[in-house]
């Protein structure tokens, strides 16, 4: 087999969660253009620094705490980190957009990754992990494909704005797929 079907639930999570980040990656230079933004590159170094950050203590937080105490947070200020995006008109709304959505990515995503493990045997996580970073790929691609068509026919601030519906996407999916099958396999552990 070419991918392991036991992470599927997770990568559908991943997909939608990953698919905003692949588009700001690819038309944050240009929108920051658009409104008449100079110094545009600071999105990617408060991003970066944000991301940082959270990575520090994300680890130590889910153990404390458990995986969907971190996760359904994260993807919230993924959420609200995109609105503000949507309503960017200076630098520093652009900038509190990327800690949002930075604090955020940082959070959800490495988690995300964790949970494949929990599903596949230890025989299999090569393929498993190549099927999380195949379906990461596959996002950032659509992500950027997604909101150029948006920018095309809505314009660059409700486009962005509307990055947001993925992560909504991602959060019914996380409830309603994800978690019960984590939260099966953690009953099944205490057996």
């Amino acid at each position: 087999m070419l991918f392991e079907k036991s992470v599927m639930p997770t990568c559908l999570v991943i997909l939608f969660t990953i698919m905003p980040y692949g588009a700001i990656m690819a038309y944050i230079a240009s929108y920051g253009i658009n409104q008449g933004i100079e110094n545009i590159g600071l999105y990617f170094s408060m991003y970066a620094l944000s991301l940082f950050v959270v990575r520090l203590g994300v680890g130590r937080l889910s153990d404390r705490y458990g995986i969907t105490a971190i996760i359904i947070p994260g993807i919230v200020l993924m959420f609200c980190g995109l609105i503000v995006l949507g309503w960017a008109s200076n630098l520093t709304i652009f900038l509190i957009s990327a800690i949002l959505f930075g604090l955020g990515f940082g959070a959800v995503f490495p988690l995300l990754q964790a949970t494949g493990y929990v599903f596949c045997s230890p025989d299999r996580r090569g393929v498993e992990s190549a099927t999380l970073f195949a379906t990461a790929d596959l996002a950032y691609g659509l992500g950027a494909l997604i909101l150029g068509i948006g920018i095309k026919f809505l314009g660059y601030a409700p486009a962005f704005g509307g990055l947001a519906i993925f992560t909504v996407v991602a959060l019914i999916l996380y409830i309603s797929v994800l978690y019960p099958r984590l939260k099966k396999r953690r009953n099944v552990s205490k057996q």
